[in-house]
């Protein structure tokens, strides 16, 4: 039986079947993950998987997988299990962002040691909220200091003075043009450049926003049971979906990740991906296999 044949044999059978010829499997990498509540994936050159949880920081190779455990700071180990946000940068170092500070750890090492980033004047660690990687700079929110922007060559770090963002707890930040947006959960948008805040905009907005992304250079924004797109700093509604818990992009695609699967979004028209699943995140590795993560399935991968 030849691979089509098999292909469309697996779709027709499999209760996990979704549309784009792709056969969605559980993971047998489940059985070692500390924590099924997943915050973010990142692939390195070498094709692994780092893994980010509410519960520590998984590695997993191809074969193999591995924990890596929180400790006192200067021990090598990460700052805290609760991390937020990964990143890996140009230099294939992996960026760790915890409620409790950033560490950072060179891949090329063996072991693997964490140094946790300290500045000047911070007396107590960041409680990080969202942390992106653009380019040579890291974007960060931390609850008790603001948003800034660090350095990654030199670790220097310039955080904006703004007692709004200060306070805030859920800020989500999104690259429109050549400027960053950061975005509250109480609507209010914030443009800012690697200096300073230069404009805000109190959105008309009812809920709590949830999500926001940056799409083809359009910002998308929702609040848990619709899709907004941000035009000339008012909000306009394109769909309702019901238990949206976050915005993505896939091909430079809009979609939406919710508790009936997910859905391609393009202006007013919604293409289910992959139906009868909940779904909370997603990320797309290199070979173009999905990485999908519920509470219940842990991580499930869909192949073509």
């Amino acid at each position: 039986m030849n691979r089509l044949m098999l292909l469309i044999l697996a779709i027709t059978i499999s209760p996990f079947a979704l549309s784009n010829n792709y056969v969605l499997s559980e993971s047998y990498l489940n059985k070692d993950l500390t924590s099924y509540s997943i915050r973010g994936m990142q692939e390195d050159a070498k094709g692994g998987l780092w893994i980010a949880t509410s519960s520590g920081l998984n590695h997993f190779d191809g074969k193999n997988s591995r924990f890596y455990q929180s400790g006192q700071v200067g021990s090598g180990m990460l700052p805290s299990g609760n991390i937020k946000a990964i990143a890996i940068d140009k230099n294939n170092r992996l960026w760790i962002a915890t409620d409790a500070g950033i560490a950072l750890a060179d891949l090329v090492d063996a072991p693997l040691y964490f140094s946790t980033l300290s500045f000047e004047s911070e007396a107590v660690p960041l409680r990080i909220s969202t942390m992106v990687l653009d380019d040579d700079t890291l974007w960060v929110h931390a609850i008790n200091k603001g948003v800034g922007n660090i350095d990654i060559e030199t670790g220097e770090a310039n955080w904006l003075e703004n007692d709004e963002l200060a306070k805030a707890r859920n800020v989500r930040l999104a690259k429109l043009n050549n400027d960053m947006q950061a975005i509250t959960g109480e609507g209010v948008i914030f443009s800012i450049s690697s200096v300073s805040v230069y404009e805000r905009t109190a959105l008309e907005i009812d809920t709590p926003i949830t999500s926001m992304i940056s799409v083809n250079d359009e910002v998308y924004i929702s609040d848990g049971q619709s899709v907004f797109i941000l035009s000339d700093g008012a909000l306009e509604e394109i769909l309702r979906i019901d238990n949206i818990h976050m915005l993505s992009a896939l091909d430079d695609k809009l979609v939406a990740l919710t508790d009936s699967g997910l859905i391609q979004i393009n202006e007013t028209i919604q293409t289910p991906l992959i139906t009868d699943r909940v779904i909370k995140f997603i990320y797309e590795d290199s070979k173009g296999d999905l990485w999908i993560t519920n509470d219940v399935d842990g991580i499930m991968r869909a192949v073509i």
